[in-house]
């Protein structure tokens, strides 16, 4: 909450969206965390874990999803179409404490990735 505080420049009547981002962001963790008390260990994120993450990363960056990994703008995911590569912004959630690791399907072990920065890490 603390950035994005510090990232808005306080201007006359720029009051109102500094509050509107700090009511995003705690109601984003709040979401995140209630969601997060259901042990997942070495499971998938749900549906409503994947849009927890999200839409936590989104209200911590001003209203745009960024790459937690490379910090470029990224997309939200669009169905894929047989033998077309999928944009390199496309939105990833992805495990922070991979699955194969014991890590949780949950939003307090999720992240948003780039789909570059995903399949680099897969790979690692």
């Amino acid at each position: 909450v603390e950035a994005v505080i510090e990232k808005t420049v306080l201007k006359k009547g720029e009051q109102a969206v500094v509050k509107t981002t700090e009511n995003s962001v705690a109601k984003a963790q709040e979401r995140a965390a209630s969601l997060s008390k259901v042990d997942r260990s070495g499971k998938d994120f749900t549906k409503a874990g994947k849009d927890a993450v999200k839409d936590l990363n989104t209200a911590k960056n001003e209203g745009q999803m960024k790459c937690q990994g490379c910090g470029q703008a990224v997309q939200r995911a669009e169905k894929h179409t047989k033998g077309v590569s999928p944009a390199s912004n496309e939105a990833h959630v992805d495990h922070v404490q991979s699955k194969s690791a014991g890590g949780s399907g949950t939003p307090s072990n999720g992240q948003v990735l780039c789909r570059t920065c995903n399949l680099k890490k897969g790979g690692s």
